[in-house]
């Protein structure tokens, strides 16, 4: 066994959930939607890459959308997970 699947074994045994925190993308509705569209996309790939290594490596996660700061804290402060993948790039 290489080295570095050793650490990631080590690594999973102490990591039991995540949470993904990403910024959930603006409605279509909302004016000067279009130019946060590329921006949304490429968060959401990033949420979707992410779990599915987590899952891969046997880490459950928890994936939630924040779009405010108030929203953040609270999935936040009602998480259990410690450890956060913060792919949050803005808030309303």
């Amino acid at each position: 066994m290489r080295e570095s699947d050793i650490r990631m074994r080590k690594l999973n045994m102490k990591i039991e959930q995540v949470l993904v925190l990403f910024n959930r993308p603006v409605s279509r509705s909302k004016r000067d939607s279009f130019r946060w569209t590329e921006s949304d996309c490429g968060v959401l790939d990033e949420v979707a890459l992410a779990s599915s290594l987590l899952r891969k490596s046997g880490v459950h996660c928890f994936i939630h959308g924040v779009r405010t700061l108030h929203e953040a804290t609270n999935v936040l402060g009602r998480s259990r997970s410690r450890v956060v993948f913060n792919l949050v790039e803005r808030l309303d």
